[in-house]
């Protein structure tokens, strides 16, 4: 399995846009890797990380 997507992959995986996803990289909320000139890309572990923080912000909300 590959352990990188794209920013456009992430911001599929999360339901976002592609524009939002490069506000959380330039936010420092989100890491980007730079594998070179216009190839950055996103470990899935940092949006794991990030859907599940999503959720647990979800529930506390709901109650």
């Amino acid at each position: 399995m590959n352990e990188f997507v794209t920013p456009k992959q992430a911001a599929e995986i999360l339901g976002i846009s592609l524009r939002k996803v490069w506000l959380l990289i330039r936010e420092g909320k989100l890491p980007v890797l730079d594998f070179g000139p216009r190839s950055r890309r996103i470990p899935i572990a940092a949006l794991v990380e990030m859907a599940r923080q999503g959720a647990e912000k979800t529930s506390r909300t709901a109650v």
